[in-house]
């Protein structure tokens, strides 16, 4: 999708290390994740509230992922917590409008 050809570009632009659709298990796959950070960012353009925080929830179980960033164009998105499994969850609401 566009929204994630743009944050592979600004990540690259500012010389950041990242894996892109990093696998953490046979149903888990991350769009991208910035192992010298230990964190993931997860790209969403639709889908509804409880399916992506249960995606969320999942990614935050695993060990590597110490923070998650949320880039969503859908504003219902911006309820997510702050703290899932005790870890920071930050939303970027980016409306209709690319990076």
């Amino acid at each position: 999708s566009q929204l994630q050809a743009d944050i592979e570009q600004l990540l690259a632009s500012q010389n950041i290390t990242f894996d892109r659709e990093l696998i953490l298990d046979d149903a888990n796959r991350i769009d991208f994740y910035l192992p010298d950070y230990r964190a993931g960012i997860e790209c969403k353009v639709d889908g509804g509230f409880s399916q992506v925080a249960g995606q969320v929830v999942r990614y935050m179980q695993f060990k590597q992922v110490d923070s998650l960033i949320l880039v969503t164009k859908r504003r219902a998105h911006c309820q997510m917590p702050p703290y899932i499994c005790g870890k920071p969850v930050s939303v970027v609401w980016i409306a209709g409008s690319s990076l």
